[in-house]
């Protein structure tokens, strides 16, 4: 009788034990769990700042943990956009993404993935916060990824337009006169460069040709204008009018890079809205590269509306006295209180030219 007594009673102390164990594995497996995702850092970016609409580019993700502990089945969970398209999303509608990237990830260890996009739409995406799950606890991580969208790169035919409008354009007391003994650097040949102008060991060197990119001792000046309003006579379809407009950014876009690439002093107007809940862009005079680059995000953040009047938006300029200047506006259609601001435009010495937007049939 003693011994099955000693007996149950040592099954009792045995449970307890047991008991007192498991409760102690549970929460040192909570602390555990606490830890190590406290101690773990994630964050993801663009391989690129921007894009052209089109282009395919990475989306970066990092993970580190920093806790000497290792970290199995971590998921990592956004919504995306579905403008800038991701290969391995979970599922996908017209306007996000679910996208789960999971992860295991040693001690004291980093882990970098790259996830192939591509750029559907122009736009600017800020992706913000992620959810990281591991161990059945959610943590939300604020990772802040933007990505500016720039306008679809023109083809060739409207590239010969364009650079037949801005030889019509140029305005014969501007000549742009290079100093020969004065180089930007070297670019790669485009169609109309001079023989001379071949920089031929840097051609050899990178297997393509390369060409002297002269300074300028004086250069032009450009204006470039776009009108975002929509005439409700001759569009019915707000899509159309978008789409148009669309195109006319591709157009501002190429001449703006032409401007940066010969060195010519440009700036650009539009009574465009945008997503930071500007009425109007307006960017100040300047050339080179950062300039166009500056340019090329001022139209990724730009929306297809107007509520600010076009002849406002010449008149900023018009109050600026603003002379000596090629002017070109892109514009759907034209009206008295247009023509009376390129009248006076053209008398406070500026040469104006119109291109006329045409739905499909281009400018």
């Amino acid at each position: 009788m003693g011994d099955i007594i000693r007996g149950a009673m040592f099954a009792v102390v045995a449970i307890i034990i047991i008991a007192v164990i498991c409760m102690l594995l549970g929460v040192l497996y909570g602390v555990c769990k606490t830890f190590c995702i406290k101690r773990l850092e994630y964050k993801r970016y663009f391989s690129k700042e921007g894009a052209f609409e089109g282009e395919e580019i990475y989306l970066i993700e990092e993970l580190t943990n920093h806790s000497f502990l290792p970290m199995f089945n971590i998921d990592v969970e956004s919504h995306v956009t579905s403008m800038v398209r991701l290969e391995g999303c979970q599922s996908r509608d017209s306007v996000n993404q679910h996208f789960i990237s999971s992860f295991y990830v040693k001690p004291f260890t980093r882990i970098k993935r790259k996830h192939k996009a591509v750029c559907l739409k122009r736009g600017y995406y800020r992706l913000e916060t992620a959810q990281v799950t591991f161990a059945d606890m959610d943590l939300y991580i604020d990772s802040n990824a933007e990505l500016y969208v720039y306008p679809k790169e023109l083809e060739v035919e409207r590239i010969e337009e364009m650079n037949m409008i801005i030889r019509q354009g140029q305005m014969s007391k501007l000549p742009v006169l290079e100093d020969v003994f004065e180089y930007a650097g070297i670019r790669n040949y485009s169609t109309g460069d001079a023989i001379n102008m071949i920089n031929h060991k840097a051609s050899a060197r990178m297997n393509r040709f390369m060409v002297n990119n002269h300074q300028y001792m004086l250069g032009r000046k450009i204006k470039l204008y776009n009108n975002f309003h929509m005439p409700q006579d001759r569009y019915q379809d707000i899509d159309e009018f978008k789409e148009l407009m669309e195109e006319t950014m591709s157009y501002v876009s190429y001449l703006a890079s032409e401007c940066a690439r010969k060195g010519y002093l440009f700036s650009y107007s539009a009574n465009s809205k945008t997503v930071d809940n500007r009425n109007y862009i307006r960017t100040d005079e300047a050339t080179g590269n950062i300039a166009y680059m500056q340019l090329l995000k001022e139209l990724a953040m730009t929306r297809t509306v107007s509520n600010f009047s076009f002849g406002s938006t010449i008149d900023m300029d018009i109050a600026d006295n603003i002379t000596d200047t090629e002017i070109y506006i892109l514009t759907t259609y034209m009206d008295e209180s247009i023509s009376a601001r390129i009248d006076l435009l053209t008398q406070m010495g500026n040469s104006v030219q119109v291109i006329r937007l045409e739905g499909n049939d281009g400018a």
